[in-house]
């Protein structure tokens, strides 16, 4: 059951039926012109946030699926793309979750949750100038999870987290945040 969809054609609105809509801090929609839509985000300070928690808690099974295209290079260092988790607490207490990339390693797709962390490297750099497919699959253990790269499974690599105590997560229902 899908908990949000975006399509972004013309606004943010949450394409299932749910009601979490985007509200965008600095960050632009742009129009494709083969008929879809995408967020632009100008600065490090900007940011798009659902109206409504998730809806996506606990060690619930997750799919998590989204295209990604940037301008500059990979850096090192944190480059979140989405995630959720108490605010103001977040990963820091263990209930957060979040996707990011990042050029350490390699070129990096990172799932933290801080109960169980995986990624995958080596990527090199593929998300500059070119939109790719990221999927994450949780179906109930961290060490299950998958990581896909436009349709193709990706070797994963679990890395332990700051909790790290168990092969679940445990993500509380907040407000989605890209």
């Amino acid at each position: 059951v899908s908990q949000s969809r975006y399509i972004f054609t013309g606004n943010a609105n949450d394409r299932s039926g749910n009601g979490r809509n985007l509200e965008l801090a600095g960050a632009e929609l742009l129009q494709d012109p083969v008929g879809g839509g995408s967020l632009h985000f100008p600065s490090s300070s900007s940011y798009a946030e659902s109206s409504q928690t998730i809806g996506v808690s606990g060690n619930s099974f997750r799919t998590v699926s989204f295209r990604l295209k940037m301008s500059q290079p990979l850096t090192a260092g944190n480059g979140d793309v989405l995630g959720w988790g108490a605010r103001g607490q977040g990963l820091e207490n263990g209930t957060g979750f979040r996707i990011l990339v990042r050029g350490d390693n390699g070129g990096e797709i990172a799932v933290w949750s801080h109960y169980g962390d995986v990624s995958a490297a080596g990527l090199g750099d593929p998300f500059q100038n070119y939109f790719n497919l990221v999927t994450y699959v949780y179906s109930g253990s961290v060490t299950g999870a998958k990581i896909y790269l436009n349709g193709q499974a990706l070797p994963v690599a679990a890395q332990g987290g700051w909790v790290a105590a168990t092969d679940v997560l445990n993500t509380l229902d907040t407000a989605l945040r890209l």
